[in-house]
């Protein structure tokens, strides 16, 4: 046997020359062939016997077998299984490597894993806790698209949540058909959840097993270098899918998406991609289940638990300097089916308790999958998710009900979840905390540049950006700061000056044209080291001042002394740029900037005065500013002193006639109206001036109207998700209201065949309801519902009911009463409490049972006893089993017995035994089932106390109408009386 055992184990731990061929032929490595894992639980057995007896044993591929055992039985699994096939069968023995074309079993009371082709065990916590999906999960993370998940027979939901992950990373899942299946819970979950490539009978599931596996390779063969033919036809399935849905995979990741694709022609068994497309575009359902895969909607509950715990100290500092009159809002961007969603939420609550305080807290949901938000919305899973939640949280959060848990009211209020399209959609705003896991890993850096301000956009100031482990804001480091580096815990800089959209810029203030809390967005002094300080003084000693606006005309940006060309205006502070020119510069600087952002280039303006007496002329140039990943909307303005003359023609003519000794009236004339036109073109300038001033009021207005439009546009789209919610609660409501109505009909129906008199009072003893029968006793009508007990006139002759149901009330403990009515009949009167499903006592039920018939049969059983008693002779009742159920007055009398030395006791126990008579005994066994009797059956015998006797017995079979049959035994002392001696003589 040790032998044996040793030559298994060197077995396992190298390949055989035979499986490195077998695995090389099918296109696989050593260390890279497929795995299969096959969950079963009840019934499973027959399932799995059928499967292997149908393997051929030259697959390539692995088989882990897991089942549900009890951990304190070993296992006779592989003895049976090995009956089946002739691949080696093993129990899985910790670190152990697995070899293809082998099985392997789960032992009792063990989860199990895989880790770079080592099955390693734990021990289970919990008996038969989801050992399936804990498999399943690591096997797809093991083996990618070489991974394959069978569900056969079994109860629960256990592989599920698995399935769904091999799915994600492009494996296979199989279940067994369920109306094949000897328990089709696990099976029906699989398939209810959408996870199934293929339902078969187990004989049928080899066939497909072995066909996939010949497929694998070209599912893993796509890369970015080769192609191939599906790559060139990536745009059409594109297209397609964007007709059929309305969304847009451009932006996905070719690899990520040429890799499903292939999955999906592997399960359609298609090789050639011009007929893929051909076969998406004759069926839809086909471009919808492909655009479901391509959605990647994979997520857990406290996905990364050590993640979330550090999210939660962020947010509960956050939360402490929160206006308490503000809206805690959450934007869970790709919720899939609302795990992560959920888990915020509870984390948030969390923090309130234990702050003690209450905030209005507001999460959004979104994804591009409505199939998966519906699930999120009804807020039901499936009970394997005790694996991801602990039992603290479990017990607070939620509700067990129908092998499934429920997020509790108090959870599921604070959510909305709305289908959204994050790349055309309206983003929500003012939001303290984004979380968007694993969501831009699938993206092209061109969305994701694109994604990056948006969620700056959609945050609040200092708003948080959550994100997975394998995702980082890129080279947005300027508008978010790295708050947990590990997990990718971001918040938005505060720092940034920001234009009227809220879109951010890179510039950095260093010298303020005004005071900083007059400036738009406000401005941080950053100062990097002493290169950046001695460029700064030199740019300021011999570089030319200049401003930068925004598309507003708002000077965000200043360097130098701009002073002989700008100034604060009087009243209301503003930092336009046109309200701030001196006067004469206003009209060229409007010109100027409309050129230069209309040709998307620079514009001058040389030579332009000011009216400033001894003001040098100015040149000026406009000069678009890019900024990263945002469209121009920036200029620079730079000002330089003029090289041309300071004077106008104008004035030079003035001069010289200035200087004419005597100037001719025509002259004069001239010089007036000169200086007339002079003075029309001031004017002039000055209404051009005024009106480019109310046009850049025109486009600020607009602006803020734009900008209140997309805020309209996004409560809109809360407003739509509330729609939705509101919705679906009303389904459920309307669901719910018909049950109430069938559970009302039931219950009326019930009470009307029981004829039962009822009364359902409150506390207050007021009516609630009441049976037709309690008319009868109670003068009752339809409008008595809700007046107190004591308005109602009874027929009852009884006058403590009042008393008797405030007792029940104070005391809970139910009274029985026998009472009359004035017509003679009589009832037992029982008053219980009125419980509700939560043990509340919501009021008293009082019903009435008819009784007379059971108290006629009692007085008439009280006369008989009492005829009974009156008979010299002792006499016996006997149940079925010779056991005494009563005796008369005389028996007690004669044999000096007590009641409770007799009644109970069976016959032949009574006394000093001296009933235990074979002969009798056998007698009196007969009498019920054969309906006899006998008389005169003789017993002599010496009694206590009495002496000697001879006794004649004498039975019959009797039934009572409440008791059913008994025998009645009479017993005549006959001693010394003379003719009965033969009797004791034959006997």
């Amino acid at each position: 046997m040790a032998a044996r055992e040793e030559k298994e184990k060197k077995s396992q731990s190298k390949p055989g020359t035979e499986q490195e061929q077998v695995v090389e032929k099918q296109g696989f490595g050593t260390d890279n062939f497929p795995v299969i894992g096959i969950g079963a639980s009840a019934g499973g057995l027959e399932a799995l016997s059928n499967l292997f007896a149908k393997i051929p044993t030259d697959t390539g591929a692995a088989f882990v077998v897991v089942q549900h055992l009890a951990p304190s039985k070993d296992s006779a699994m592989p003895e049976l299984l090995g009956r089946h096939t002739r691949m080696p069968v093993h129990q899985v023995a910790d670190n152990i490597e697995i070899r293809p074309n082998t099985i392997y079993l789960i032992p009792p009371g063990k989860n199990m894993s895989i880790a770079n082709g080592t099955l390693q065990l734990l021990d289970q916590v919990e008996p038969l806790r989801h050992p399936i999906d804990f498999f399943f999960k690591s096997l797809s993370l093991d083996r990618g698209a070489g991974a394959i998940g069978i569900i056969l027979s079994g109860t629960g939901t256990d592989g599920t949540a698995g399935a769904r992950a091999i799915k994600a990373e492009l494996g296979l899942v199989i279940a067994q058909d369920p109306t094949e299946a000897k328990f089709d819970g696990m099976p029906r979950s699989a398939m209810d959840a959408g996870l199934t490539d293929y339902v078969l009978a187990a004989i049928d599931i080899p066939e497909q097993v072995i066909k996939h596996i010949r497929r694998i390779p070209d599912i893993v063969a796509t890369s970015p270098e080769s192609p191939g033919d599906l790559a060139k036809l990536l745009p059409k399935i594109i297209t397609l899918i964007r007709n059929e849905t309305s969304n847009d995979f451009s932006y996905y990741k070719e690899n990520t998406l040429l890799r499903r694709i292939r999955r999906r022609m592997s399960i359609n068994q298609i090789s050639d991609a011009s007929q893929y497309v051909r076969f998406l575009q004759h069926n839809p359902k086909e471009t919808e289940v492909l655009f479901k895969e391509l959605l990647i909607n994979v997520t857990s509950f406290f996905r990364d638990r050590e993640a979330f715990e550090v999210l939660k100290t962020v947010l509960k500092d956050r939360l402490e300097q929160k206006p308490r009159q503000e809206e805690m809002r959450v934007w869970v961007v790709g919720c899939a089916t609302g795990e992560e969603a959920y888990s915020i939420a509870i984390i948030i609550r969390e923090c309130l308790d234990e702050m003690d305080r209450d905030y209005k807290v507001q999460v959004f949901g979104t994804d591009l999958d409505s199939d998966a938000i519906d699930i999120a919305r009804k807020g039901v899973y499936f009970p394997n998710i005790v694996d991801d939640i602990s039992p603290e949280r479990l017990k607070r959060f939620f509700t067990e009900q129908d092998e499934t848990y429920r997020v509790n009211n108090d959870i599921r209020e604070m959510l909305v979840f709305a289908a959204n399209n994050l790349i055309k959609d309206p983003p929500f705003l003012k939001i303290d905390l984004i979380s968007a896991r694993n969501l831009l890993i699938y993206l092209k850096g061109d969305l994701q540049k694109k994604i990056m301000p948006l969620f700056h956009y959609s945050l609040r100031e200092n708003g948080i950006l959550f994100l997975s482990p394998s995702e980082t804001v890129g080279e947005f480091t300027d508008i978010f700061a790295n708050l947990d580096r590990k997990w990718k815990i971001y918040q938005a800089r505060v720092a940034m000056n920001t234009n009227s959209s809220g879109l951010p810029f890179p510039f950095q203030a260093v010298i303020s044209a005004a005071p900083p809390g007059n400036q738009p967005g406000g401005n941080e002094i950053q100062q990097a080291d002493i290169t950046q300080i001695t460029d700064g003084i030199l740019v300021s000693s011999y570089a030319p001042p200049y401003v930068v606006i925004d598309r507003t005309g708002n000077v965000i940006y200043v360097r130098g002394d701009p002073g002989k060309y700008l100034k604060l205006p009087e009243g209301k502070a503003t930092m336009n740029i046109l309200e701030m020119a001196r006067r004469g510069l206003r009209g060229h600087l409007s010109l100027v900037i409309r050129e230069a952002r209309s040709q998307k280039t620079e514009s001058h303006r040389e030579g332009v005065r000011l009216d400033s007496p001894g003001t040098p002329a100015v040149d000026i140039t406009a000069r678009p500013v890019l900024v990263r990943g945002q469209p121009t909307e920036y200029l620079m303005l730079i000002f330089r002193k003029s090289i041309f003359r300071e004077t106008s023609p104008v004035e030079d003519k003035a001069e010289k006639t200035k200087k004419r000794k005597k100037p001719s009236e025509k002259d004069q004339h001239i010089l007036e109206l000169e200086e007339e036109l002079i003075r029309s073109r001031k004017d002039q300038q000055v209404t051009t001036e005024e009106l480019e001033t109310s046009n850049e009021d025109l486009k600020s207005s607009n602006e803020e109207l734009l900008s209140s439009n997309e805020e309209l546009l996004s409560t809109n789209e809360e407003l739509r998700s509330v729609n939705e919610e509101l919705g679906t609660l009303n389904t459920e409501n309307q669901e719910r209201i018909e049950q109430l109505a069938r559970a009302r009909g039931d219950l009326h129906n019930l009470l009307n065949t029981m004829d039962v008199a009822t009364l359902f009072l409150d506390t207050d003893l007021n009516i609630k309801s009441y049976t037709p029968a309690a008319t009868g006793l109670f003068k009752l009508r339809e409008t008595d519902v809700g007046r107190p007990l004591t308005d109602i006139a009874t027929n009852l002759t009884y006058d403590r009911l009042l008393e008797d149901a405030r007792e029940v009330l104070r005391t809970l403990v139910l009274r029985d009463t026998e009472v009359q009515s004035r017509e003679g009949r009589w009832y037992l009167m029982r008053i219980i409490p009125y419980r509700t499903e939560e043990n509340a006592v919501v009021g008293l039920l009082i019903t009435y049972f008819h009784i007379d018939e059971r108290r006629i049969l009692e007085a008439a059983l009280h006369y008989t006893q009492s005829i009974v008693d009156t008979v010299r002779e002792p006499m016996l009742v006997l149940d079925s089993e010779l056991r005494v159920i009563s005796a008369n007055r005389s028996f007690y009398q004669i044999f000096r017995n007590s009641e409770r030395e007799t009644v109970g006791c069976k016959i032949w126990e009574l006394g000093n035994r001296q009933w235990d008579i074979p002969r009798l005994r056998e007698l009196l066994e007969k009498i019920l089932p054969g309906n006899t009797s006998f008389d005169n059956f003789p017993v002599e015998h010496d009694f206590p106390i009495i002496g000697h006797r001879r006794m004649l017995l004498n039975s019959r079979r009797m039934y009572e109408e409440l008791g059913g049959e008994k025998i009645l035994l009479a017993i005549e002392d006959v001693t010394g009386q003379p003719g009965v001696e033969k009797l004791f003589t034959a006997k």
